[in-house]
């Protein structure tokens, strides 16, 4: 928890920005990279606040609250856990470059799906709560994906094309 603080602070301090953008004055960067910094399209400040960085840090608290003081926790999920950390911190310390944060914490963050499986996982028994975390999940994906269409263009089957 605490590099997630960490990188919060380091955020406010706009250090990543300004290096990049010093980086970027100084012709040190690549071609293309720089043209994508000086194209206020792809730059904009995402923000703490932004859906996916809530979500990452919400879904990283509950696994440090389940299973971060677990010592029979599996060396697979160990690696996801850490990856996923290392997604939201990057998604975090790019987040005023919005295009370098959702890169670098896309290349990442791959793993969430499985670690929402350990979430749900201790629950397998408790059908009313495993269905209600299902519904959750799908409700949130529908929310992302059909109506805020977060990845365009996207038809999931409710509103699938009749041919």
């Amino acid at each position: 928890m605490g590099l997630l603080i960490f990188s919060i602070i380091i955020l406010n301090l706009n250090i990543v920005s300004s290096i990049i953008l010093w980086l970027n004055q100084k012709g040190y960067l690549a071609e293309i990279v720089a043209n994508y910094i000086n194209y206020t399209g792809y730059t904009y400040d995402v923000g703490l606040f932004h859906p996916k960085t809530i979500q990452q840090m919400i879904t990283l608290t509950l696994l440090i609250l389940f299973f971060g003081y677990k010592k029979d926790t599996t060396e697979t999920y160990n690696l996801l856990f850490n990856t996923y950390y290392l997604s939201t911190i990057l998604l975090i310390l790019f987040s005023e470059l919005a295009l370098f944060a959702f890169r670098f914490g896309g290349h990442f963050y791959i793993v969430e799906p499985i670690l929402i499986t350990y979430l749900i996982y201790p629950f397998r028994q408790k059908y009313f709560v495993t269905g209600v975390i299902i519904i959750m999940m799908l409700l949130l994906s529908f929310l992302n994906y059909v109506i805020l269409e977060r990845v365009e263009p996207y038809d999931l089957f409710v509103n699938y094309p009749v041919l």
